[in-house]
């Protein structure tokens, strides 16, 4: 049975919030954690270095995620300041149905 009270939040408010702790967990919520975009590079890194550049440069984010306002730009502007200036940085969004698409 759900209690008589009810709490709405506007996530719409929230959103810029949310975004900040997605890449800066500490600040935000102070959870030692790293953030989405050095987790990104550290995938990366943990890769045999001859697909690295091809990694770099073929990001790309799917889910809930990805319909956050400036979530695409933020992430890849972050990963242009931790990737090695050598390597091109590509951050795109999967299209509605691709994953459904991929999986038949």
């Amino acid at each position: 049975q759900l209690s008589e009270q009810v709490t709405v939040i506007e996530v719409g408010q929230l959103l810029p919030l949310i975004l900040e702790a997605l890449f800066n967990p500490l600040d935000v919520l102070g959870l030692n954690e790293i953030g989405v975009a050095e987790a990104c590079k550290l995938s990366i890194e943990r890769t045999d270095a001859t697909l690295r550049e091809s990694l770099w440069k073929n990001i790309i984010v799917t889910g809930g995620n990805r319909k956050i306002p400036g979530f695409i730009e933020r992430l890849e502007k972050e990963l242009r300041s931790l990737a090695p200036v050598e390597y091109e940085v590509n951050v795109t969004e999967e299209e509605e149905g691709e994953a459904v698409k991929r999986a038949e």
